[in-house]
């Protein structure tokens, strides 16, 4: 019995690190880019900055956090990579 909870303990404290560790994901642009190419581009881009990037298989651009979304986005902006039809160029037109 005792070798049964050494296991049981072993396994929770494996899960518990696992969720931990776990890398969440932050879309850099909240809606899919289905263009490839100008996905491609702008994954590019974010890889050369050194940073990890996900594309889900919807085409949303996903980094570690929120703090490295917003640079991010502001590198996108400032290089014009920044889709203009998504969300935030969207709220501004008519």
């Amino acid at each position: 019995m005792g070798r049964l909870k050494y296991v049981f303990l072993l396994c929770i404290s494996i899960l518990i690190i696992m969720g931990c560790s776990k890398w969440t994901q932050v879309p850099v642009i909240d809606a899919p880019i289905h263009d490839e190419a100008v996905r491609n581009h702008i994954v590019s881009r974010i890889t050369q900055e050194g940073v990890e990037v996900y594309v889900t298989p919807d085409g949303i651009i996903m980094v570690k956090n929120q703090k490295i979304a917003r640079q991010i986005r502001h590198l996108l902006i400032i290089e014009d990579l920044f889709p203009h039809r998504s969300p935030v160029f969207c709220e501004c037109l008519p």
